[in-house]
């Protein structure tokens, strides 16, 4: 909290050249303020509540992550869920459709993580989701199923969900 409070202190300094960066849509300028912040919505709160130029800045700074999610959306389906939020501060809970949607999830994320960082879900403040229409197929095709049978399925998504985690953890 200190360290983040440092940056911000920093970047309220008159004629601070990285704020003028960032206002310049400089991406290498957002994205260091980015990583060295760590945490979108108290960056958001804190940039929308100071001077008019930090909310320039801070507009700059959201259309760095819009330009992200066309990127998602191009390489891995990415879609966002709902409708978008004028706020700066919310988030974005990300949809991966299709056959490979479990897949193209754990590309994504782990693009973003090459890209952004290990920190990159907090501080952009986006999450990734699999298609939710695959839960109701799931419990259709189950409930068609005899009792061994259920058992064997469950057996196996677990030994994939285990899988799933450790590589996620990779």
């Amino acid at each position: 909290a200190t360290h983040r409070a440092g940056v911000i202190a920093r970047l309220m300094e008159p004629n601070n050249p990285l704020v003028a960066r960032i206002i310049a849509h400089d991406q290498s300028a957002i994205l260091q303020l980015l990583q060295d912040h760590g945490n979108w919505r108290q960056l958001m709160e804190q940039l929308s509540n100071a001077s008019p130029e930090l909310q320039s800045a801070a507009r700059s700074i959201s259309s760095y992550r819009e330009q992200i999610l066309v990127v998602l959306q191009e390489r891995y389906g990415a879609q966002r869920v709902g409708t978008a939020s004028t706020e700066l501060i919310s988030d974005v809970d990300l949809n991966v459709v299709g056959n490979a949607a479990g897949e193209n999830l754990i590309r994504a994320e782990r693009y973003m993580q090459e890209a952004y960082g290990e920190n990159w879900n907090r501080m952009l403040r986006m999450n990734f989701y699999t298609e939710a229409g695959r839960l109701s197929q799931y419990e259709r095709v189950m409930s068609q199923l005899s009792a061994a049978a259920r058992a064997r399925v469950q057996t196996r998504m677990t030994e994939l969900t285990e899988k799933y985690n450790f590589a996620r953890m990779m």
